[in-house]
């Protein structure tokens, strides 16, 4: 747990990871009523962020994150754990709507990263309620009404494509 600036009268701080000696700007806040600043340096940070982010538990930590605050939001249940997510997750990495390889996204093109879905809309991120498919096959479904799809289908499907 950081201090508050104040605490500090050389206007340094040791970093908790790399344990150099700092000045207060290479720190983050953390609190929203008391203004403390974090134990660890940007620096620091940032490399534990980005090796977080290229592991399948990190990606799984942060989806299921995301869940939990759209499911407060929508007030729906979000009952899965990080370990369903993992298990949800296909084992060759394969949409199992499109068929495309799965990897997590680049900051350009998040089309086959993999998403978690609600298979009912408002039933909630709970078991049986969700599946992983790929970003694209993600968005296409909540863009379209299942109507919709069908009108799809039964047009394209005469093409013999």
């Amino acid at each position: 747990m950081g201090h508050h600036p104040s605490t500090y009268p050389d206007g340094k701080k040791h970093c908790g990871v790399c344990n150099r000696k700092r000045d207060l700007m290479f720190f983050g806040v953390t609190g929203k009523k008391t203004w403390t600043l974090r134990s660890n340096c940007f620096e620091c940070e940032k490399k534990y962020q980005t090796a977080a982010e290229h592991t399948w538990q990190g990606w799984a930590k942060r989806r299921l994150s995301s869940c939990r605050g759209r499911a407060k939001r929508k007030g729906i249940p979000c009952t899965i754990t990080q370990r369903d997510v993992l298990e949800l997750l296909p084992k060759d990495l394969k949409c199992p709507v499109l068929g495309i390889k799965m990897q997590r996204g680049n900051r350009k093109d998040h089309s086959k990263s993999p998403s978690l879905d609600e298979v009912v809309p408002g039933k909630g991120y709970v078991p049986g309620n969700v599946v992983v498919v790929s970003n694209k096959a993600n968005t296409w479904k909540s863009s379209m009404a299942p109507a919709d799809i069908k009108k799809l289908w039964k047009f394209y499907r005469k093409f013999d494509v």
